[in-house]
This record gives structure tokens, C-alpha cells and sequence, in this order.
């Protein structure tokens, strides 16, 4: 009796639908694979900047130890006169830590606190303004001189000969900024706002002062450097009715910009203030008493920190802690925070 060959069956293959299924179910981990990656990037990022916040702050401290005082702020009212209420109270604050840093000064040496705070009285070239909160970080903690006569023109001070290559290496920086970083740069050149002003020791040679700011490695906005230390949000307000000059620190985050965006230090609320809405004189300064260090967080955008801009009042004032810090503004990192501005907000 012959048996008839057994039928094998041959194996089913996916139908259209499993297959989609799984192509779906692929694409809905690559998903989450590549969100938590990018996530995880971000956050260590923004720890990055903040641990770079840190560090900067360590370097201003030991600033105020080896010489009694912070760096001081040189930011005076774009348009003021040169001799109006506010910028003589700037000038005499950057003129009374010149003289705390350089007691042995030369007189001409001196004159340098002029083009610092922007006067326009002076021969020579000086930044609008005075030197912005970004300038300003870069400048102090940069080292000068041991020339104690001239600490800004000898050598390895912040100054080189008209015509000469700066050598921004010579300079004493602290460990903890990184000179590559150093901008702003243009086909790797200096491409940032300067001084230009008549060597103290002979008037035929012109000197300059490239102002550099300090970027972290990931973005386009520089940390900012805000002395609050010394002045109230209302202190530079004058007398009668004109209050244009009744204004918060306030400084461009870039000062090369056509229309520079203006950030302003945080400002909190007095203890007593009940209103909802408190003027300028009912506030205080973030960290009032010490400093403030910026920086514009991952977005690399400032949003709203200059929402309260020149003015005595505005009808919602941005406020710290209470916010609220929404879009651009809430990934603002600072050294008298743990993390965001958005994060700290009650």
C-alpha cells in the first residue's frame, strides 16, 4: 500500500496590519529613545551653565577677599549728560574701587574711569552706556598690570598700542574662564565694542581696550554681572517729577546689536510692600547686598528680565520669586538660585 508523501506547511508570514503594528510600535520607541536623549542633553547643559554660574561666583568672592570690595558696576542712562545725577554716582563708585584696587594710581592712569562708565567728555572712544553687565565680568576679573602706577596700560594690563596684535593670553585670568570662549568674535577676531584713549605716559600713543564677554560653550548669550551690592533699585532716582532716571541696573546683553535687548537685575518685593503692584521704591534687588549673575538658559533667549526697564511702575511687574517666569524667561539661570527662574518661582 503506498502512503502519499506528507504535506508540509509553509511558515505564515506577518499580514500587512502586524506589520504596521510593529512598525508603529518601533517608531513609538525611537521616539521616546531619541525624547529622553535629547532631554538628558538638555539637562546636562543647563548643569553646565549653572555649574559655570558657580564657579564665576567663587572667582567674584575671591575678588571681594584679596581686595575689600566687588567690581563695580559701570553702567550709566543712555543720553544722560555727563554730568547728571546718575552718572556721577556711577562715576564716583567706579572712581572709589579704582582708588580701593590702585592706591599708587597715576593721576592720569586715573582718567580711565571716564571712558569705563561711557562719559562723552573725554577725548577718545567710549563704549555708550558705559561698559555693559557682560563687559564688565570679563573686565575686573581679567587681571591687570603689576605696574602699581599704571594697572591698565603697563604690561599684561588690559590695554595694548594701537597697531600692536593683543595678546589676551598675557592677561592674568582666573582659572576659571575659559579664554576660547572669549567673544564676541568674528573669523576668530575680536569683533566687540572697545576704548580707545591717549597712553597716560605719552600722548602721541593710542591704547585700546578690546571688552570682551564670556560665553559658556553651548550658547550665543554671555553671562551677565550685576553689583548689587551697593545701591537700591530707588537710590538713583532725582528729585521732582522727571523720574527717567529712576531706573534698575540695567545693561545690553549685547551691546553690538542695532536695537540691543536691555536685561535688567532682578528685582523682589520689600518684606512690607502689600500691594500687588509696588512701586519702584517698595522693591530691592535680588541678592541685594551681594551680586547678581545672569545668563539667558538653554533657549538662549532673555524673554521678559527686561519687562520693568526705566520706569517707577508698570501694571505687572516681573518680581522674583513670585513670577510669574513663563516662555523665554523660565530657564534663566542665576547664582542666588538652585536652578531655573521658572523652578524657584512660588
Amino acid at each position: 500500500m503506498k502512503h502519499s508523501p506528507r504535506k508540509t506547511s509553509s511558515p505564515r508570514g506577518f499580514t500587512l496590519t502586524e506589520l504596521l503594528i510593529v512598525i508603529a510600535i518601533i517608531a513609538v520607541l525611537a521616539s521616546l529613545a531619541t525624547t529622553a536623549a535629547i532631554n538628558a542633553m538638555n539637562r546636562a547643559k543647563t548643569t553646565r551653565v549653572a555649574l559655570e554660574i558657580k564657579e564665576l561666583e567663587r572667582a567674584l568672592l575671591t575678588f571681594k577677599e584679596d581686595n575689600g570690595t566687588l567690581p563695580p558696576n559701570s553702567l550709566t542712562p543712555i543720553g544722560a549728560g555727563p554730568n547728571d545725577a546718575p552718572v556721577n554716582a556711577v562715576r564716583n563708585d567706579v572712581r572709589r574701587v579704582v582708588k580701593k584696587l590702585f592706591p599708587r594710581i597715576n593721576a592720569n592712569e586715573a582718567q580711565i574711569v571716564e571712558y569705563l562708565i561711557g562719559a562723552t567728555n573725554v577725548p577718545g572712544t567710549s563704549p555708550e552706556g558705559g561698559i555693559s553687565a557682560g563687559e564688565a565680568l570679563v573686565f575686573w576679573l581679567g587681571g591687570f598690570s603689576q605696574d602699581e602706577q599704571f594697572p591698565i596700560s603697563g604690561s599684561s594690563g588690559p590695554s595694548f598700542v594701537v597697531g600692536d596684535q593683543e595678546i589676551i593670553e598675557n592677561r592674568g585670568f582666573d582659572d576659571v574662564i575659559d579664554v576660547t570662549r572669549l567673544g564676541p568674535r568674528e573669523n576668530g577676531q575680536f569683533s566687540g565694542r572697545f576704548i580707545l584713549y591717549e597712553d597716560p605716559r605719552d600722548s602721541s600713543i593710542e591704547r585700546r581696550i578690546n571688552l570682551w564677554m564670556y560665553y559658556p560653550a553651548t550658547s550665543v548669550q554671555p553671562y551677565l554681572y550685576f553689583d548689587v551690592s551697593k545701591n537700591k533699585p530707588s537710590d538713583r532716582a532725582t528729585s521732582g517729577s522727571n523720574i527717567s532716571y529712576a531706573y534698575p541696573l540695567q545693561s545690553p546683553a549685547d551691546p553690538n546689536a542695532t536695537t540691543p535687548e536691555f536685561i535688567a537685575a532682578l528685582k523682589r518685593p520689600l518684606e512690607t510692600t502689600t500691594t500687588s503692584t509696588p512701586s519702584l521704591a517698595q522693591t530691592k534687588y535680588a541678592n541685594q547686598g551681594k551680586f547678581q549673575i545672569l545668563h539667558a538658559g538653554l533657549d538662549d533667549a532673555w524673554g521678559e528680565a527686561n519687562k520693568w526697564a526705566a520706569v517707577a511702575q508698570e501694571n505687572s511687574p516681573l518680581l522674583f520669586p513670585e513670577g510669574p517666569f513663563t516662555g523665554d524667561i523660565a530657564d534663566t539661570l542665576t547664582n542666588f538660585t538652585q536652578g531655573t527662574l521658572e523652578a524657584e518661582q512660588e
